[in-house]
């Protein structure tokens, strides 16, 4: 991207091709991340409700404030949304985010490298992330590994590739 080897970190930075790339691929992140958790949500098994709920409720906090951030309505935002409708969200996200390609953002290939990063991470910690998250998403993984229970660990452990609606 940057073509003079003697440029210093600030004017790499603030080269306009690398700001592109870099919201291009913070974008595409927050994304995967929020396809996790959306999927995560719905493996928890129906008697853990009030782990599901506090989980949820942060998700929909986050999808709230990505609307209130991005300036777009957030009427219908919630974790309940269907599948169809959460992906619309997202796209209007990425649009909003003004990204260079919007299709590159939702490509799902990024929530599946998510998963099976994180996976192999929980499966290494024996599914537990610890108490030191270094994101909201690590924070919220480590949430439902925990008191998700077994049977969602199995779930998210066994999980498909993600597609989208």
């Amino acid at each position: 991207m940057v073509d003079d080897p003697g440029m210093t970190l600030h004017e790499v930075l603030s080269d306009p091709r690398v700001q592109v790339a870099v919201v291009q691929a913070e974008t595409s992140e927050a994304i995967a991340e929020l396809r996790e958790l959306y999927r995560l949500l719905r493996m928890f098994p129906f008697y853990r409700y009030k782990a599901r709920n506090t989980l949820a409720d942060q998700l929909t906090n986050q999808l709230k404030g990505w609307c209130q951030s991005q300036e777009v309505p957030d009427t219908g935002v919630d974790w309940r949304m269907r599948k169809p409708n959460f992906e619309r969200f997202l796209r209007r996200i990425a649009e909003a985010r003004g990204v260079d390609s919007v299709d590159d953002a939702l490509n799902v290939l990024h929530v599946n490298q998510l998963h099976d990063k994180w996976l192999r991470v929980a499966r290494d910690k024996n599914f537990d992330l610890g108490t030191r998250p270094t994101s909201l998403f690590e924070l919220n993984l480590a949430w439902a590994l925990k008191f998700g229970g077994p049977v969602m660990r199995n779930r998210w452990e066994s999980a498909q590739p993600y597609e989208a609606a």
